[in-house]
């Protein structure tokens, strides 16, 4: 929500070029550290685990 705060107060010129580069890095840290959080671990049993479809 920030990040997109942010975008519109620089498309209507409320804020600077560098504030809204700023916003970008934050944002992207923010993504990359979400991303690291989204982990799934594979376990032996699930691999034995038969599936009908139908």
């Amino acid at each position: 929500m920030a990040f997109a705060n942010a975008q519109k107060q620089y498309n209507n010129k409320e804020i600077d070029e560098a504030t809204y580069k700023q916003s970008i890095n934050t944002w992207a840290d923010a993504m990359a550290a979400g991303m690291n959080l989204n982990t799934y671990y594979v376990l032996d049993s699930d691999k034995n685990v038969n599936v009908d479809l139908n």
